[in-house]
This record gives structure tokens, sequence and C-alpha cells, in this order.
């Protein structure tokens, strides 16, 4: 396994209960997986945060599978993680195995969407890829009404990390690339600054693409439901995935680590952050058996 170093920002005195609350106020989506001992069809998947629970799909093509993988196996937290394999490279909206959130990808400014490409977002997971093939998207979205197929995708792109809302690609040119850390736990953050359309990328906490440049774009499909997995369109996700969470707010380098080093137990969020911070990482980084 690589490691990566622990970010400056940890070193810092403003990892503080302030920015922790602040962070978990803003949060719509969590989820951990600590609820399912098993994953199948229609499965709910219990989100955390108090809105609406997800639904698991299996999805269509011959051949997929997915588990609820413990910890002892992922390295995790001390809960349990999602490992889905799509049957094939590029399989797209229903035919992937994939979460659906309840929540829309919408497009252009004033859309009531949870992510659109006009709204601050942060969208976020703990992964570790399973194939560094193709697109593997972790954040996407379902196949619109309008038949487009003009989707969010957020995840990597051969073996590079990116973000896109269709049009406004950043990432596999700026070449950050991951397809060497395929096997280890990492935490990705896709972050964007709303009308601006400046998306960025964190890597463990690190910035390592963007704020990219590239303006508004106002090329997503005009309403779909987001996808955790998966996108129409092709960019079935390959691996195991935990601790998905999507915030309303456009959170900072110091939020972003204050959120992948917090743990959702009552009581523990402020512990979580002030001790043993490099050791949790740390374990989030193991190689899965």
């Amino acid at each position: 396994m690589k490691s990566h170093p622990l970010p400056l920002i940890l070193l810092t005195a403003g990892f503080t209960l302030a920015t922790v609350s602040a962070t978990r106020a803003a949060l719509v989506i969590h989820y951990t997986f600590n609820g399912n001992a098993t994953i199948a069809d229609g499965n709910t998947i219990v989100n955390v945060a108090g809105g609406t629970n997800g639904t698991f799909d299996l999805g269509t093509d011959a051949g997929n599978t997915a588990a609820i993988v413990p910890s002892g196996v992922t390295g995790g937290f001390g809960g349990n993680a999602l490992r889905i394999t799509p049957a094939n490279d590029g399989l797209g909206n229903s035919a992937a195995p994939n979460i659906a959130t309840g929540y829309l990808v919408t497009n252009g400014i004033g859309s009531s969407g949870l992510i659109s490409n006009a709204k601050v977002y942060t969208a976020m997971a703990w992964v570790n890829f399973g194939s560094a093939t193709g697109d593997n998207f972790i954040f996407g979205g379902s196949n619109p009404p309008s038949g487009s197929d003009q989707m969010l995708h957020h995840g990597s792109r051969g073996g590079n990390l990116h973000s896109a809302h269709w049009g406004d690609d950043i990432g596999p040119d700026q070449g950050f690339n991951v397809s060497s850390q395929a096997g280890s736990w990492h935490h990705v953050a896709y972050t964007n600054d709303g009308a601006a359309g400046n998306q960025s990328i964190y890597w463990d906490g690190n910035l390592v693409v963007g704020p990219g440049a590239t303006g508004f774009n106002g090329n997503l499909a005009a309403s779909a439901e987001l996808f955790i997995g998966t996108s129409f369109g092709s960019g079935s996700f390959s691996g195991l995935l935990d601790e998905v969470r999507v915030y309303d707010t456009l959170l900072t380098q110091q939020e972003i680590v204050a959120a992948m080093t917090v743990i959702p137990e009552p009581g523990s969020a402020v512990l979580a952050g002030l001790i043993g911070v490099g050791g949790l990482m740390l374990r989030r980084r193991r190689a899965a058996h």
C-alpha cells in the first residue's frame, strides 16, 4: 500500500468542536452501512443524517455481486462497508449495482435538487477502488425523464480522479492518478462552489485537483435521481464504499478533514475528532483482503 502524509491542516489548532458542529449541521445524506448485515435487492440503506433512506438495487446485469463486509476485513472504523462488483465494466443506470438515494440531481440556478451544477455542495466517501479500467463513478444519476444522458459523473475515469456535470469535466487532464492505489482505503471529496461552477477534488484531505475554473455549465439533464455506485450511460463503480456523505454546503478543507475523521455514534464525534486522528486514517488505508 502506498502511504500518504496526513494533511498539514490536521496539525493546526483549527480542528475544533465548532468545526465539527458546522459540518454535521449541513449533512443531508450519510450512509454507514452498519444497519445492514447482508445486502440484497430492495434493502433499505439507513440515512443516519435523518433524511430519506436509500434503497439498494443489485442491478439487472447477470453476474453482478454485492456484499456487506465487516470492519475486520476492511480495516474501517468498527462498522461495515459495502462491496459492489459489476459483472462487466461500464454498466450504467439500473444495469449496475447502485443505491437510489431518493434525492435529485438537477440543472441550473434555483433548482430543487440536492446536487446541481449551479448549487454549492460537498460529496464524499471512503473508497477502496477495485478497478482502474474505464469509469468508476461513486456519485451519478438515474435515467432522467427526458432520456438525456447528460448526467453527474464523480469518481474515477481511466484511473484518474474525475468530477463532472456533463461538459465541465475536471480531473483527467490534471493527472491525479489513483490506479496504482487500488486495493487500499482512501478518502475522496468532491466540491462545487455554485453558480461560478468551480469544482475541486480532495484526496485523503489534500486538495489535488482544482478549483477548476470551468465556469457555470448548464448541460446537466433537467432532473434525475442521485445514485451511488453508477450513473446513467455508464460508469459502474467496482470496489468498496463506506461513510458516504453529501452536504448541501461547500465545506472547507478543514471541514472535510473533520468530517472524514469523525465517527457518527452519539457522544463520540468530538472524541474522534480530537483523539487518534492519525490512527483512524491509517486504519482506513489498509488493503482489503
